[in-house]
């Protein structure tokens, strides 16, 4: 919480040396302070510095903005795994850009960066040196295969999908990038390159639906009808019958590779 016009903040925390990390935008920290704290609520000082900031737009092969794509600093694959602890504020930093293609970085410290623009399969990155103030750089980014998914139940009724994969060969499993809902039981996906694809559907209160995908040209339109599904209700007790918590279930069908039923939704929680 900020008590003062001048910058005091006050901050509840445990005693001993703690790591601080200061965002503002306009402003770099450079990287996170190493402070101690005391029972006494000793009072510290940090000091920014005026930041790069970077802007522009990202638009498709045929000059139009795209938005809602991702722009990163740092190489793109390492954007999928999971980011531990680090005493760098600019590392993997991310933004997405707006409904008119645009994305802005306003706290990066002055330095040489990697960025990419990612739009699901495709990506374009750009090594540049950021001066202190405004920094400017327009992507290009290929959107690949424009993917339409119509979803009803057996009776005609639009469906709500929760997850959306794309399964190719190697095992490797892409979602694309989604694009904001226009309707009940549409959703539209961009990013996917032209290839042969196991198309994995979630939706709840309905059974996975997979089905193979053979995308060409610059625009798909796929119409799938989700079955009626089973449910499965029931209690589990030890041996001496007294209840069990804290594990998980999950279903896979008989003859289906274990492996490929994780993200499926046939999975559950025991409750106490």
């Amino acid at each position: 919480t900020f008590v003062a016009s001048d910058g005091r903040f006050r901050m509840e925390c445990g005693t001993g040396m703690t790591m601080v990390e200061i965002e503002a935008p306009g402003f770099t920290q450079g990287s996170a302070a190493e402070v101690n704290v005391e029972e006494s609520g000793n009072e510290h000082e940090f000091r920014l510095s005026q930041a790069a900031l970077l802007s522009g737009i990202v638009r498709d092969k045929q000059g139009n903005p795209m938005p809602n794509v991702r722009v990163t600093t740092g190489p793109v694959k390492e954007n999928w795994d999971r980011r531990g602890y680090t005493n760098d504020p600019n590392a993997n930093v991310e933004t997405r850009t707006d409904s008119q293609g645009r994305y802005r970085f306003d706290t990066l410290s002055p330095k040489e960066y990697t960025f990419s623009a990612v739009c699901g399969d495709s990506f374009e990155t750009k090594t540049m040196t950021l001066i202190v103030g405004e920094n400017a750089h327009d992507f290009s980014v290929d959107s690949g295969v424009r993917v339409i998914l119509r979803l009803k139940d057996m009776r005609g009724k639009p469906v709500d999908v929760e997850q959306v994969w794309f399964l190719r060969k190697g095992n490797e499993w892409l979602q694309g990038e989604r694009l904001p809902a226009k309707e009940a039981g549409v959703v539209e996906f961009v990013g996917l390159r032209a290839d042969d694809y196991t198309l994995s559907v979630t939706a709840s209160g309905y059974p996975t639906l997979r089905r193979s995908l053979k995308l060409t040209g610059a625009q798909q339109i796929v119409e799938l009808e989700l079955p009626d599904g089973a449910m499965l209700g029931g209690k589990i007790s030890s041996t001496s019958g007294a209840p069990v918590s804290g594990i998980s279930i999950r279903l896979v069908k008989h003859g289906e590779n274990e492996n490929e039923a994780w993200g499926t939704g046939r999975w559950a929680q025991v409750q106490s």
